[in-house]
């Protein structure tokens, strides 16, 4: 394109509209990497939430089993408060990362299973040792019964299953954690790259058009200082003709 056939106006205003177009392009593709991180920022606190909530449902089954545990060997009925307030809490918690996770069908099932197995493992093996301690306490049984029941490990089974099923849970969050952190960086990168990049391509373009604007504004300028000095030294040559130069 001979830059000469345009006006000086048309041609600062095509170099202003290319520098800006490519200070546009730097500043929608810095803000969809800003976007990027901000979501991926707030899946992570999610994350984090939900790997809070299983860790939660634990210290209540563990506290289930403390008071149960408690009471087996005492028989006092205040021993049985963790167990009361660990149940509530594992409903508690476990509603909750069942909402957290709404959107993740396989940790909704893995969710049910959880507390299935946590209501079969109350049913068959906390309240029966419960029950036994109770018929200690009114003497109808004595303690031999208890050591025997305990020696058999009736709610081990249960609870080892119910360790691994939230650890599962916590394990595959953990995995969508490090996706999450993986893609942030690599937009971190790229926007780092494409400013970086964009930048030293905008300045140089800049430096190049600016270049190319004075020469095709400098030198018809100096044609014409030089056809005004021929047509001074022509002595008066009326048929001597100025050179021909572009739009301005």
């Amino acid at each position: 394109m001979d830059l000469s056939k345009l006006g000086i106006g048309t041609r600062l205003m095509s170099a202003f509209g290319i520098i800006v177009a490519i200070l546009a392009a730097l500043v929608i593709t810095a803000k969809v990497s800003q976007d990027k991180q901000a979501s991926a920022q707030q899946m992570n606190i999610h994350t984090y939430e939900v790997i809070s909530e299983a860790d939660a449902m634990l210290i209540a089954l563990i506290n289930i089993e403390t008071g149960a545990r408690g009471y087996m060997l005492t028989g006092v009925d205040s021993f049985l408060e963790p167990l009361n307030v660990g149940r509530d809490a594992f409903q508690s918690h476990w509603s909750e990362i069942k909402e957290l996770t709404a959107d993740n069908a396989a940790q909704q099932r893995r969710l049910d299973s959880v507390k299935n197995a946590m209501s079969s493992w109350y049913s068959q093996a906390v309240e029966p040792a419960l029950a036994l301690r109770r018929e200690v306490v009114s003497g109808a049984k004595t303690m031999d019964a208890v050591v025997a029941y305990e020696g058999e490990a009736h709610g081990k089974s249960g609870m080892d299953e119910m360790r691994r099923q939230l650890a599962e849970i916590k394990e595959v969050e953990n995995e969508l954690l490090e996706a999450r952190i993986a893609e942030a960086d690599d937009a971190r990168a790229t926007s780092s790259f494409v400013l970086l990049g964009g930048g030293a391509f905008a300045v140089a373009l800049s430096i190049l058009l600016a270049t190319i604007i004075a020469r095709s504004i400098v030198t018809p300028l100096h044609q014409v200082l030089r056809a005004t000095e021929d047509l001074r030294a022509g002595d008066g040559d009326l048929t001597y003709r100025l050179p021909t130069m572009g739009a301005e």
